[in-house]
C-alpha cells in the first residue's frame, strides 16, 4: 500500500480507481468518499517526514550552506507538530515550529531560504505521514 500511496501522490481516490480495475470490493460504499487530489505530504520535495534525531539533522546540512531547508513533524504528547529546519547564516541549526509541510513563501523570503533539500521520496519511507507506519504494519 505505501508503494501505491508514493505512485499516486497520495489520491487516495485515484488508488481506489487503481484497485478496483482488478477486484471488486467485498462491500458496496461510494468511492467518492476519497479524495481525487494529491497530498502534499507526498509532493512537497523537501519534506522528511519524520523527524531524525539531531545528529543526523546536523550531518544532513553539514556540507550545505545557509539558506538550506527541510521540513519535518514531530509527535509530541500525541499531537503533531511540523517543523521548518534550516542552515542560518551562523552556519547552525535552526528550527521553527510551521502549520504543515509546506513552508510559506513569506517564510522563504524572510529568513532568507534559498536551497530545499530533496528528501527520500521512496516506497520504503513510510514515516511521510503522521502514523502511516502503524496504519500499515501494526
Amino acid at each position: 500500500m505505501a508503494a501505491l500511496l508514493y505512485q499516486f501522490k497520495g489520491n487516495c481516490f485515484n488508488i481506489y480507481e487503481h484497485l478496483s480495475k482488478d477486484h471488486k470490493p467485498d462491500i458496496d460504499h461510494n468511492p467518492e468518499i476519497f479524495k481525487n487530489t494529491t497530498d502534499e505530504h507526498y509532493t512537497t520535495p523537501y519534506f522528511h517526514g519524520e523527524a531524525i534525531d539531531g545528529d543526523m539533522i546536523t550531518e544532513m546540512f553539514m556540507e550545505e550552506q545557509s539558506g538550506s531547508y527541510i521540513t519535518v513533524y514531530r509527535t509530541k504528547n500525541e499531537s503533531i507538530q511540523y517543523l521548518l529546519c534550516f542552515k542560518n547564516i551562523l552556519d547552525g541549526i535552526s528550527e521553527k515550529p510551521i502549520r504543515g509541510p509546506v513552508v510559506p513563501g513569506a517564510l522563504v523570503s524572510m529568513l532568507d531560504l534559498t536551497k530545499p533539500i530533496p528528501a527520500d521520496n521512496s516506497p520504503d519511507n513510510v514515516n511521510v505521514l503522521p502514523c502511516l507506519y502503524s496504519t500499515l504494519y501494526e
